[in-house]
């Protein structure tokens, strides 16, 4: 299974994305594109919880993820779907727009 890709929508000034544009190549550095992209990595992994990002990994397959010792796909013939972890469930029972709002 994969992970359906969001796109956000953000407000910021002209002159403040021509100056990071300006000096995200003079530094080297990427587009603001990648530059948010990487700033969204980096936040995601400070804020989500460690068991979440895995519960994630492990039911998306994604990369970065640790497979729990001595569950296999192989022995099972199948893929197991991981059961959330308890962070998880206590922020999934409401859609991201009403936790958003209730924070």
């Amino acid at each position: 299974m994969k992970m359906e890709k969001v796109n956000l929508t953000v407000s910021v000034d002209q002159e403040v994305v021509n100056a990071l544009t300006i000096f995200l190549r003079k530094t080297g550095g990427g587009s603001v594109q990648k530059e948010l992209e990487k700033r969204m990595r980096e936040m995601y992994a400070e804020v989500v919880p460690e068991s979440v990002r895995e519960y994630i990994g492990l039911r998306y397959h994604t990369a970065g993820t640790k497979p729990h010792p001595g569950k296999t796909a192989a022995k099972a013939g199948t893929v197991p779907q991981p059961e959330p972890p308890k962070e998880f469930q206590a922020h999934a029972s409401g859609s991201m727009e009403e936790n958003e709002h209730a924070g």
